[in-house]
C-alpha cells in the first residue's frame, strides 16, 4: 500500500449505531492502474527510469540491530524489473443506501508504481539478500518499498532467533524502507508472528534492525 493512501474495505462491522443501522460504509480511495513503459512519462511528469535516475541505485546508511545493540553499514541496491503502473486514485464517492458514513478522512494521491530488485548486505555479514519489491512514488526524488517475506528467504535466518520466543501459530517478516536523492535510504525491519489466546487472536510485531533517519 502507498504510504499515503488510506484502503479500508466498502463496508465494516459496527456496533449500536443509531436507529437500528447495523453497517456503516468506510471512505476509501477507488484506484485506476495503468501500465507504463519504463521510458514513458507518467502524469506525474516523470518516469520509471526518471524516478531511478533521481533517487539512485545505490544507498548506504548505517544499520542498529535491536537486539544487542551492535552496529553496521548497510548497502541498498536497486535495479530495475519489468512492471510500471501509473496508479489514479480517486476519493470513492459516498453511496446512496448508506447507512452510515464513518467519520474518518483519506488521502488519494496518485503515485507511480515500479517493479524492482531490492539486494541488501551488511558489512558484518548478517545481511546478504536479493527480493523482488515494488518501489512507490508520488515525486522523482524520493520511493518507498515494502517487502513481505519468511525467514527463510534470508540468507541467515537466525538474526529472527532472538525474536522467536513464546508460542505462537504463523510468523513472517516486514521489511520497509525509504531511498532518496543523494544515496540517502531509512527503513526497518520487523519480525511479525501471530495466535490465538483462548477466543482471542493477537498480532504482534518485534524491531529487528532499523537504519538511516527513523523516527
Amino acid at each position: 500500500m502507498h504510504p499515503s493512501t488510506l484502503l479500508l474495505p466498502m463496508f465494516v462491522a459496527a456496533c449500536d449505531l443509531p436507529g437500528g443501522q447495523d453497517e456503516v460504509w468506510a471512505p476509501h480511495c477507488d484506484e485506476i492502474r495503468t501500465p507504463l513503459d519504463a521510458a514513458e512519462v507518467s502524469p506525474l511528469g516523470f518516469s520509471a527510469d526518471d524516478l531511478l535516475v533521481g533517487v539512485g541505485t545505490h544507498a548506504e546508511a548505517s544499520l542498529v540491530w535491536t537486539d544487542d545493540g551492535a552496529t553496521t553499514r548497510l548497502s541498498v541496491d536497486l535495479s530495475p524489473g519489468a512492471e510500471v503502473y501509473f496508479v489514479d486514485l480517486e476519493e470513492a464517492p459516498v453511496p446512496d443506501d448508506a447507512d452510515a458514513v464513518l467519520d474518518i478522512a483519506v488521502i488519494c494521491d496518485d503515485y507511480l508504481e515500479v517493479a524492482a530488485g531490492l539486494s541488501l548486505s551488511t558489512d558484518d555479514g548478517l545481511l546478504d539478500d536479493d527480493f523482488d519489491a515494488v518501489l512507490t512514488a508520488s515525486t522523482v526524488d524520493a520511493a518507498a518499498f515494502s517487502v513481505d517475506a519468511e525467514p527463510a528467504d534470508f540468507a541467515h535466518p537466525e538474526i529472527f532467533d532472538p525474536f522467536a520466543t513464546g508460542d505462537y501459530d504463523d510468523e513472517g517478516v516486514a521489511l520497509y524502507g525509504e531511498v532518496s536523492a543523494g544515496g540517502q535510504t531509512s527503513g526497518s525491519l520487523y519480525f511479525e508472528t501471530e495466535g490465538t489466546d483462548g477466543d482471542t487472536a493477537w498480532a504482534a510485531s518485534e524491531l529487528v534492525a532499523e537504519w538511516g533517519a527513523v523516527e
